[in-house]
């Protein structure tokens, strides 16, 4: 029997890694449903947000609200954004990440203006997963 050299076995990890995220974005693996079934309800045919990510959600704005509007840069979107260490990769740079979990085009939309009248230099906006998660459709975010 021949052993696995090196590249074979990255290749080989490379692939079950693959196979493991396909199966985790169709829901289809056990410990990653359970995950979102905490987070995504089923109703109406669609995948609505849960209670906890309501709360999660009031809770950011709120904070958001109290904080500094004065920065270089103002980081907008969802959990992609908000889960960034902004400040460490941009250290020259004053940052203020302004990122909520489970938000959608939508809800980044309606925030845009309470952000927008902060002093800030530069904006930079990163959503729409979500929307695709939620699945939401074009027509809606525009």
């Amino acid at each position: 029997m021949r052993r696995l050299g090196y590249p074979s076995f990255w290749l080989l990890l490379l692939a079950m890694a693959f196979c493991l995220g396909m199966l985790s974005a169709h829901e289809r693996w056990p410990v990653y449903g359970v995950f979102v079934e905490r987070i995504l309800v089923q109703f109406d045919g669609r995948k609505g947000v849960s209670e906890f990510a309501r709360r999660h959600y009031a809770q950011r704005r709120s904070l958001f609200a109290e904080l500094p509007a004065e920065a270089d840069l103002v980081l907008i979107g969802d959990s992609l954004t908000a889960q960034g260490e902004w400040q460490e990769l941009l250290p020259d740079l004053s940052v203020h990440n302004r990122g909520i979990g489970f938000d959608t085009a939508e809800g980044v939309a309606a925030r845009l203006t309470s952000i927008c009248d902060g002093r800030y230099r530069i904006a930079a906006l990163a959503v729409g997963i979500n929307d695709l998660i939620y699945n939401i459709p074009v027509s809606k975010t525009r």
